[in-house]
């Protein structure tokens, strides 16, 4: 393996040279950050402000029976959405409000009825999230002749319930639309119960998180570049250079991959479980194509359930070995994925058969008591998460099996791994942003720290995740003004330092001389050995400079 960038510069003596950070890279730094720390509130791109909820009008109390509480629901739900409060195009409506949504579809039903339910259950609205009273009465409803359905139009509701916690009531009811033609209106409308207290705990836990989420940002990345700039003002990477531009990078990897992070934003999700069906919700029409964009934004969401398997995954691959059987997964390109993805697959299953799989699913953690008048929201949206965090480990798994096979076919390297040290070999954006403020010069360094991971997969810290995005690179520039040498620096953050590497070794040297830290074969101190396996040391620079 060559050896990764860490070169011994001049004496601390020296005259202080110019540092700077790109401006360009300051600029989308702010976005960075932004879009970091903000993570937790986006669900208020869909939910409800705490301070705009009103107390809900329903009056309905425990020790109502549940005709009486289908009765009260119905009533209010339907003089709030009906064919003179809603306009004729309208299919979904949201009062943020009052915490209601109503979806609406104009259905066609066979004169004659048909007992065939199956056929018919995906084109009523929401049917996915029925609980199995308001299933079967949409059956009898299709199952019934003309003249019967208008003897007794069809009406149910439910209660939506997370765990044992009542968050939401639902009903589903018919209204003729064309006598001749069999045409009926079908609403599914949705009160959400959200108390003041739990909505006001609710934003305080968002905001605490947003607060890790920054602290994350600065201890683990930003604050590690004060002692590589002043390295380079006071050593340099070389005598020549007198001026450095420094590029940033992204953090977004490093909160991530953190584990209370993901965990964290999992359970918001789950104990939310409600406003993903009225995501789900969203996205089963294509009339209202915000309304459409909103939802796909908000199930996007479910993206954390892919983050979270791949950080917990991680001391089950260190445990069996298994590093080099993944590829490491770009966390950013999940995101945008899973934001393009969410709204068609969640139509998918609003307008399939899948929508029984989903009723099934809501009834299994609600006793055989009340399945006639409980759908378990939370049960289905973990079905969702299971199924998104699924998504990576397969991708990784396969990347790796398709980059095998390529790197057996490929000529041997002959030479230094240019690639790695290149700025196109990093995420998708930042391969945009590289182009961006690409810079014209002649000799690229550095990046070695990736074909450490090639030929010992067990040096990556955490395997599934591509640490790619946060290097920074060191432009430096000569008297003349002309940028004559790129640097690429990695945190050692991507490395694994524990003492159950076998393959890595932190040197207990101080290297005063060095502006930046490396990884070679080198034995700096003699007193201190490390075991026969441990090929390789970690040095780190002057002012324990932690980038390599």
């Amino acid at each position: 393996m060559t050896k990764v960038y860490a070169e011994d510069g001049p004496s601390l003596a020296a005259v202080p040279r110019t540092v700077r950070i790109s401006t360009r890279s300051l600029i989308y730094t702010v976005g960075f950050i932004l879009n970091l720390v903000l993570m937790p509130f986006k669900a208020y791109m869909s939910e409800p402000l705490p301070w705009n909820i009103q107390s809900p009008f329903l009056n309905y109390t425990s020790t109502d029976s549940f005709d009486s509480f289908t009765n009260k629901s119905a009533s209010f739900l339907s003089a709030k959405y009906n064919h003179a409060t809603l306009p004729a195009s309208t299919i979904f409506a949201r009062d943020l409000t009052a915490n209601t949504y109503i979806l609406r579809y104009a259905i066609q039903l066979p004169r004659n009825g048909d007992s065939s339910c199956a056929k018919y259950m995906q084109a009523f609205p929401g049917s996915g999230a029925y609980s199995e009273g308001v299933a079967r009465s949409v059956c009898t409803f299709v199952a019934q002749n003309a003249t019967a359905r208008l003897a007794s139009a069809q009406l149910a509701c439910q209660h939506d319930m997370v765990s044992v916690f009542g968050v939401a009531v639902c009903c589903t009811w018919t209204e003729l639309f064309d006598q001749e033609q069999d045409m009926y209106q079908v609403y599914h409308s949705s009160l959400l119960f959200e108390p003041p207290l739990f909505t006001w705990t609710k934003f305080g836990y968002r905001g605490c998180l947003s607060c890790f989420v920054g602290y994350i940002i600065w201890h683990k990345y930003y604050r590690e570049f004060d002692p590589l700039m002043r390295n380079l003002r006071a050593i340099g990477l070389d005598d020549k250079y007198k001026r450095y531009v420094v590029q940033l990078g992204d953090p977004t990897w490093l909160v991530l991959s953190h584990p209370l992070v993901s965990l964290a934003m999992v359970l918001d999700i789950l104990v939310n479980s409600v406003y993903g069906g009225a995501a789900i919700f969203r996205t089963s029409q294509l009339n209202d194509m915000f309304q459409f964009f909103l939802g796909s934004l908000y199930g996007s969401r479910t993206v954390w359930a892919a983050y979270l398997a791949m950080r917990y995954m991680t001391p089950v691959t260190k445990y069996m070995n298994w590093e080099h059987c993944f590829q490491p997964v770009d966390a950013g390109l999940l995101a945008l994925t899973a934001s393009i993805y969410a709204g068609p697959v969640f139509y998918f299953i609003s307008h399939t058969p899948v929508v029984w799989v989903f009723q099934y699913i809501g009834a299994l953690p609600v006793p055989a008591e009340k399945k006639a008048e409980q759908y378990d929201a939370a049960a289905s949206t973990f079905a969702i998460l299971l199924t998104m965090a699924s998504v990576p480990i397969i991708n990784s798994f396969v990347s790796q099996r398709l980059h095998e096979h390529r790197k057996k076919n490929a000529p041997p390297a002959t030479g230094p791994q240019v690639k790695y040290a290149h700025g196109n070999f990093n995420d998708w954006k930042h391969r945009i942003m590289y182009r961006w403020h690409k810079q014209s010069t002649n000799v690229i360094e550095g990046g070695a720290i990736y074909q450490l991971f090639d030929e010992h997969p067990q040096t990556k810290k955490l395997p599934i995740f591509s640490a790619r995005g946060s290097d920074c690179f060191v432009f430096c520039v000569d008297d003349a003004g002309v940028i004559e040498r790129q640097v690429r620096l990695s945190l050692i953050h991507a490395l694994d330092l524990s003492t159950k590497c076998r393959v890595l070794s932190i040197c207990p040297a101080c290297h005063t001389h060095r502006a930046v830290g490396g990884v070679d074969e080198m034995q700096c101190d003699d007193t201190v050995k490390a075991s026969p396996t441990q090929k390789y040391r970690v040095h780190f620079g002057a002012n324990n400079c932690r980038w390599i």
